[in-house]
């Protein structure tokens, strides 16, 4: 057993003062008043450790030129394959910097340049490589503001109106049909997804399911 004093400790759910933390290798076994172990330090403030809800650290790298940034690709708007891991390279300084500024966690997520960019990915930012890096998925990233009718010289059909980037997602079916589910909030899921979708900047969508496309089918 190891311990930590603090001369603040926050909890999580509390503040302790003049206490110390307790800890087995990597797992917090309690606070405590006093030491439950070897002492290895002695702190000002001790918090845990915090995680960074939206990031592209690792994909825009520190210190290298914006032109190899891999936020986003710029093949097409549709981009619901792609991985944001696969472009993570956990050599970027940033994330040793991260790490030493107390953010141990990072949800890194594709760029908002389509209007569904692909998976985000919750990754440990002190991690050796990706494969050790990877905890969860987040969700979908997915954009229907300003930003993916900005970038009309990429590739694709991309949108020029913000009507164009909420149009493009939606499949095609009579437009009579009344089955259809609603998108709400910022994380929702439907059956036209498997995952949630993060919706960067739309408090409403409609999105056709894929039952109201076999129910369309079905009476061509």
């Amino acid at each position: 057993m190891n311990s930590a004093y603090g001369k603040c400790i926050y909890t999580g759910s509390k503040v302790v003062k003049n206490a110390y933390l307790n800890f087995n290798g990597q797992k917090v076994a309690g606070v405590s008043s006093s030491a439950g172990g070897r002492i290895v330090g002695r702190f000002d403030v001790i918090t845990p450790a915090f995680i960074d809800p939206h990031s592209h650290i690792g994909m825009v790298r520190s210190g290298e030129p914006g032109a190899e940034s891999e936020s986003n690709d710029q093949l097409s708007p549709m981009q619901v394959l792609s991985d944001a891991l696969d472009s993570v390279q956990m050599d970027d300084v940033a994330l040793n910097q991260a790490v030493e500024m107390g953010v141990l966690y990072s949800c890194v997520l594709p760029g908002s340049g389509n209007i569904l960019a692909g998976n985000s990915a919750v990754i440990r930012n002190y991690a050796a490589d990706t494969t050790q890096a990877f905890i969860a998925r987040a969700g979908i990233k997915a954009a229907f503001g300003f930003n993916p009718m900005s970038v009309k010289d990429w590739k694709g059909e991309r949108p020029t109106t913000r009507m164009g980037a909420l149009g493009n997602p939606r499949l095609r079916v009579p437009t009579g049909s009344t089955e259809c589910c609603t998108l709400r909030a910022s994380t929702m899921t439907s059956s036209l997804f498997t995952r949630p979708v993060f919706l960067a900047s739309l408090p409403l969508v409609q999105v056709w399911t894929r039952k109201a496309l076999r129910c369309a089918r079905a009476r061509r």
